[in-house]
């Protein structure tokens, strides 16, 4: 398991955009967004309010890559109507805007971002985080946000494990900018995610994969298609579902959420007892047809 910190004890590279060789998890997302995105808006959270983006909040004060524009940066606070913002600034635009927010937010943006009367894509990464008011504590709830993203008809994409994070947010915003559906959701566990301290690796050029899948995706296409197409030029696999432990399964577990996947991982991997985990990675849309594949996979008794 990882070790956790309140700061980095790693300190910060010399160059402020780029990736330090330890950090958040939350920070290999946010280069990511900050690499491809020309406008991103941050919704703050309580008791640290830019939990979810203060590395996008520091670069952006920088001048950054002088061979392309300066991201657009606005920080906005959670309340009725929040989605109306970014909904007016994506008109006309051809771009996808990106949103950070926390996941107990995800409500205040349903009636904005319904229905969007123009051509604008979103792409959400959202922490899951909640507050108990009976224990008085910070909770991941990933309940609301996926109501949420029920009701928007947005995808949901979800790490299962800390070392793919750039993966899937780079994932998500391939299926935000081409899907069919005006939005994506890239959802992970809030607290831990902005907390823990990883080795941080590059991942392959961002942007590169960005034009080459726009050459080879149909306007319009569906989320599967999108996906597919995503793993093809990457040669990751990052599938709507992942299966871990013994082939020869006499009990299988099926987990949802990052955090609790990896815990899960962890538990079995190296376990000698016939057990095996499904990891979703794709809440929405639940594609019953290859979870059920999944399964049809392990060898039968």
């Amino acid at each position: 398991m990882s070790v956790e910190f309140a700061t980095n004890p790693f300190g910060k590279t010399k160059n402020e955009t780029s990736l330090p060789n330890y950090g958040t998890p939350v920070t290999a997302i946010s280069s990511v967004l900050f690499n491809n995105v020309d406008s991103i808006f941050a919704y703050k959270s309580f008791s640290q309010p830019d939990l979810l983006h203060q590395d996008l909040k520091r670069w952006s004060e920088k001048s950054g890559d002088e061979s392309r524009a300066k991201t657009f940066f606005q920080e906005l606070d959670v309340r009725s109507g929040a989605g109306l913002t970014p909904l007016g600034f994506s008109h006309g635009l051809k771009n996808t805007v990106a949103i950070v927010a926390p996941g107990f937010a995800l409500p205040y943006f349903i009636n904005s971002l319904q229905n969007v009367p123009h051509a604008g894509k979103f792409l959400l990464n959202v922490g899951a985080l909640n507050y108990d008011n009976t224990t008085g504590s910070v909770t991941n709830d990933y309940v609301t946000a996926l109501d949420a993203a029920s009701k928007l008809k947005y995808g949901v994409v979800t790490p299962i494990s800390t070392k793919e994070v750039q993966s899937v947010a780079l994932l998500a915003l391939a299926i935000a900018s081409f899907s069919n559906s005006s939005g994506a959701i890239n959802l992970f566990d809030g607290l831990n995610y902005a907390k823990t301290i990883v080795p941080l690796v590059g991942s392959a050029p961002e942007s590169s994969i960005l034009a080459r899948l726009s050459k080879v995706i149909a306007p319009g296409a569906a989320f599967d298609d999108v996906l597919d197409k995503f793993n093809e030029l990457t040669g990751l696999r990052l599938h709507n579902f992942q299966y871990f432990g013994a082939q020869d399964a006499e009990t299988v577990f099926v987990t949802y959420g990052s955090l609790e996947s990896e815990l899960f991982n962890s538990v079995i991997s190296g376990n000698d007892a016939k057990i095996g985990l499904i990891n979703i990675r794709v809440p929405l849309p639940f594609n019953v047809a290859k979870f059920v594949t999944t399964f049809h996979l392990l060898p039968k008794k």
